[in-house]
């Protein structure tokens, strides 16, 4: 187990580079240069360590976490899905028919607007807020780099699927 400052220093490191990047986007959004210049990824996974050393590593153990959930309602969820069924309404897929009936219903519901951006309770139209998505979609959605409330709209992520079956 590391040591307190060890692990201090770890998230200082991670912070600040999390930090530079919200604000790098912040900059753009304001359309000014950004102050930092940030290396680009070398690959998907460069957050992760190299996977080629494995020695001592352990998967489990326990920490407290302190976070922030938004409610959802229910009510809004089944008048989304009553509205636009059960497929995913970026890229089709739909878990019963590629799993089998008892996949039936499996979708998740996305906020196209996140929660996050208001910080309140609000009233939402679920037909025009809300989008039944399948888990890729649901993450690529959220894989928009910059501040942690950018998303990819849906028509930009049924562009970027149309361009890459191009490819």
């Amino acid at each position: 187990m590391q040591d307190h400052a060890s692990v201090r220093n770890e998230l200082q490191i991670f912070f600040s580079k999390e930090l530079r990047i919200w604000e790098n986007g912040l900059f753009v959004k304001l359309g000014l240069n950004p102050p930092y210049e940030l290396a680009p990824p070398s690959s998907p996974d460069s957050h992760y360590p190299n996977p080629e050393n494995t020695d001592n590593a352990k998967d489990g153990e326990v920490r407290d976490v302190l976070s922030h959930d938004y409610e959802r309602d229910p009510k809004n969820r089944a008048a989304c899905l009553k509205h636009f069924g059960y497929k995913c309404q970026i890229c089709g897929f739909d878990f019963s028919t590629f799993y089998g009936p008892e996949f039936a219903g499996k979708i998740e519901v996305h906020h196209i607007d996140p929660l996050c951006r208001t910080k309140s309770a609000h009233a939402i139209d679920p037909i025009k807020d809300l989008i039944p998505v399948c888990p890729n979609c649901h993450t690529a959605l959220h894989g928009k780099t910059g501040a942690s409330d950018e998303v990819y709209m849906p028509d930009e992520l049924r562009a970027m699927i149309k361009r890459a079956k191009k490819e």
